[in-house]
């Protein structure tokens, strides 16, 4: 049984293969792959297709082509970064490949999943997002004992993190090694620090100075009961101005649900506050985001990557012992073609 990394397009529909049970991916250009199970036969194909294309592009991505349409076996698990949510889905594929003509166009290639349960990134050990963590639209995670801890992850049980393997060990490792998201796992590693230095109401403090910084005026709640906000946040010097923001944090393992998330709207009317902000390290539940946008114009959620970007956008002006904690640097670096 092996586990595949599959990413269906871009974030803005990335719920569609949760919702549909599939995983897919696009070069719909090259139509129905049914009767071309062979590396080779996909090779001519793509050549002929694709004909600006270099050697290594070309060699990239038959590869990941070749694995999906072939190589990916029913049983096998899958994991589906989830970029909205800052977790991964994980499941098991229950169908043989297809070719669906009139799906959205990274999906026209597919495979049936029965998908078993979505886990936040902090969960994750840092030594496996290292695995997850290339540019590639499909590969085998091997390393790690990847296959037998997600496998307890899945079940509520942890298993301790092994030491990272390095060793390459044939073609496709050496085309995931040539494609590693070094930004991903840049911001794994600031997200496992944020966790370390940040934890329980502290990270409400955390999300109080990342809002004085944008320009509000602030009232974090100390520690313990706090009726259900954690921070108060209002425009203008007094705070008194629009909008005025009524602010729970959610730290830990808790991921927050469509309940807790209704529950708001009474909380701030209680606090007077015009508008709500869920933030939640963990994230929020699928029924959770699909409720949200309902009421985009009055709610708004952070998850960790929501809480990473604000800091990252606003580090200049957040105090000198945050900075001094975290000690981020800006780099540059290249990207893979």
């Amino acid at each position: 049984m092996a586990l595949w990394v599959v990413r269906c397009g871009d974030g803005a529909n990335e719920q569609e293969p949760i919702t549909k049970s599939i995983v897919g991916i696009g070069w719909s250009a090259l139509q129905d792959l049914k009767q071309l199970p062979e590396r080779e036969q996909i090779q001519d194909l793509y050549t002929k297709t694709f004909t600006t294309e270099s050697i290594a592009q070309i060699r990239t991505n038959v590869a990941q082509i070749y694995s999906f349409r072939t190589r990916i076996q029913v049983g096998d698990y899958v994991a589906l970064p989830l970029k909205k949510s800052a977790s991964i889905a994980f499941g098991k594929v229950t169908s043989d490949y297809s070719y669906v003509k009139d799906a959205y166009n990274f999906l026209i290639h597919q495979r049936k999943v029965e998908w078993i349960r979505e886990i936040p990134r902090n969960q994750i050990d840092q030594d496996l997002l290292f695995s997850f963590g290339a540019f590639l639209t499909v590969f085998q995670v091997k390393r790690n004992d990847a296959v037998s801890r997600i496998e307890m992850m899945l079940s509520g049980k942890t298993k301790p993190a092994s030491l990272y393997e390095t060793s390459i060990d044939n073609e496709d490792d050496n085309i995931v090694e040539e494609n590693f998201d070094v930004e991903q796992f840049s911001r794994d590693q600031i997200r496992q620090l944020i966790a370390q230095k940040f934890a329980g109401h502290a990270l409400a403090n955390l999300v109080g100075e990342i809002m004085k910084a944008e320009g509000y005026t602030v009232q974090t709640s100390p520690a313990g009961a706090d009726g259900g906000v954690d921070v108060l946040a209002g425009s203008g010097p007094s705070g008194f101005e629009e909008p005025t923001i009524a602010v729970q944090v959610k730290s830990g393992n808790i991921v927050v649900d469509a309940p807790t998330l209704r529950d708001l709207k009474g909380t701030m009317q209680d606090f007077g506050a015009s508008r709500g902000l869920v933030v939640s390290w963990s994230g929020f539940t699928s029924q959770a985001q699909k409720d949200v946008r309902k009421s985009f114009l009055t709610i708004h959620t952070w998850n960790s990557d929501d809480i990473i970007d604000h800091i990252t956008a606003n580090w200049e002006k957040l105090p000198e012992e945050i900075r001094s904690t975290l000690r981020l640097k800006q780099i540059w670096t290249t990207l893979p073609n």
